[in-house]
């Protein structure tokens, strides 16, 4: 494991010793992990779904219908 050292605002500091406390993580390393680890989750959803926008797009840069791509789909399938 890889050891960061990060600094928190004196606003904020407090309200995460409190959320520690509350939900009962066992420390603040704890909630940093999972705080990042669900960011990142968050953030790879977001790369990977402006990926599929893009592809998803092309098609219609090319005067594609979605119709044609279920029907040409359709006769594909069946042969």
């Amino acid at each position: 494991m890889t050891t960061t050292t990060i600094k928190v605002s004196d606003e904020i500091a407090p309200k995460i010793r409190l959320i520690v406390n509350e939900l009962d993580f066992k420390n603040q390393e704890e909630f940093f992990q999972e705080a990042i680890r669900d960011k990142v989750i968050e953030l790879n959803k977001k790369i990977f779904f402006s990926g599929s926008e893009v592809i998803a797009n092309r098609p219609q840069k090319k005067g594609i219908s979605a119709k044609d791509i279920l029907s040409d789909f359709g006769e594909k399938r069946h042969k």
